[in-house]
């Protein structure tokens, strides 16, 4: 009987070799562990078996495997994982690869408050306000990603159109003396000009460059915080007078005869006349712009490596953006508002040459893709 047993016993132990090891039904999560957003398409391979499998968009696998089997995950841009099988139900973090960060972020940015500071000596009561707004594409550099916080350098380009708009209140008195090309005669006479209320808006493009560090902190699985400091440097590509609006009435004495005066429309243009059927000068802008800002945002965290940012930014001006080109009261026929010549009619000058200081500041909403790769 002892005997009969015993080669049960054998026969039992040789089927349980033979068949292997208990196969498990392995279900598992594979996560960025910097950015904790699930990693789409990683290949998870049974190093015994050679069998293999990819996570789907939630991140998620299913993997038939003996237990006590090692695992290899790996993925495009993360170091290499090995996981020996002790459960049914894994979670899996990668870290990034050394050197490994890049980030693509597309954004617009909007101003919501625009303080547009202006120093005029020669026209104190001028109102002047501005906006801009910046479409365009920045790229990061992430060199530190470790337990939700992350540091990233980032450099773009954006196209920046900004609008300054001048209104001046009241009328405006002031004369010139004209040069003989003003005179239809050849000869040089005083100019004098009255302005009713005047408006003047200017136009210029930007080609901008925004430097910044950002901090981040991802506190949730979908939302994460940072905070941004930085420069944006603003190169003028295009500068116009966009509008003028106002009335002019001019008129003219001849030194020759005393206190003659000149009022005739068909006189070099004296009399009435709307400003807005004048030629515009372009507005005398300085090349290089340079704003510092700071700035605080959410980023929501929507598929994968894409995220959305929304973010507030201050933009304090740091350089002027306009020329200064008034020598100071009285005026030249050049610093005028409004002067004439025959060649070429009434022109009007952009009351922007006669700023002193001229500095935008700004809050503004910036809203963007993130994708990290």
């Amino acid at each position: 009987m002892k005997r009969f047993s015993f080669i049960i016993t054998l026969t039992m132990l040789y089927a349980l070799t033979a068949m292997g090891k208990p196969m498990l039904t392995v279900q598992g999560v594979v996560y960025s562990s910097s950015t904790k957003q699930v990693i789409v398409g990683a290949i998870i391979k049974d190093k015994n078996s050679q069998t293999s499998t990819t996570t789907d968009v939630d991140g998620q696998f299913i993997l038939n495997v003996e237990e006590g089997t090692t695992l290899q995950i790996s993925s495009i841009g993360y170091t290499t994982k090995s996981v020996k099988v002790k459960s049914s139900h894994l979670t899996i973090y990668l870290g990034k690869e050394k050197g490994i960060g890049f980030s693509i972020k597309p954004f617009g940015e909007f101003g919501l408050v625009n303080n547009f500071v202006a120093n005029t000596p020669s026209f104190g009561d001028i109102d002047v306000t501005g906006s801009i707004s910046r479409f365009g594409v920045d790229f990061g550099y992430s060199f530190l990603r470790k337990q939700g916080w992350s540091l990233d350098l980032s450099a773009g380009v954006a196209y920046s159109p900004m609008s300054t708009t001048i209104d001046k209140w009241g009328e405006t008195f002031y004369s010139y003396a004209a040069p003989p090309s003003a005179d239809i005669d050849g000869e040089s006479y005083e100019r004098y000009y009255e302005l009713s209320p005047m408006q003047q808006k200017a136009d210029i493009g930007y080609l901008t460059v925004p430097v910044y560090l950002s901090a981040g902190y991802k506190f949730v699985k979908w939302i994460g915080i940072h905070v941004d400091a930085g420069v944006n440097l603003n190169f003028k590509i295009s500068s116009k007078l966009s509008r003028v609006e106002g009335i002019s009435y001019s008129y003219g004495i001849y030194p020759q005869y005393g206190d003659l005066m000149i009022n005739a429309p068909y006189m070099n243009g004296f009399g009435e006349s709307n400003l807005a059927d004048s030629n515009y000068e372009a507005p005398l802008t300085k090349s290089l712009y340079a704003s510092l800002f700071a700035g605080v945002g959410l980023e929501f965290y929507v598929y994968g490596p894409l995220s959305i940012d929304v973010s507030a930014r201050y933009n304090m001006g740091l350089t002027d953006i306009y020329e200064y080109d008034q020598e100071g009261y009285p005026f030249t026929m050049n610093s005028a508002p409004v002067y004439y010549e025959v060649s070429s009619g009434q022109s009007v000058r952009s009351w922007t040459s006669s700023m002193k200081e001229s500095k935008l500041n700004q809050l503004s909403l910036r809203v963007g893709l993130n994708f990290r790769f």
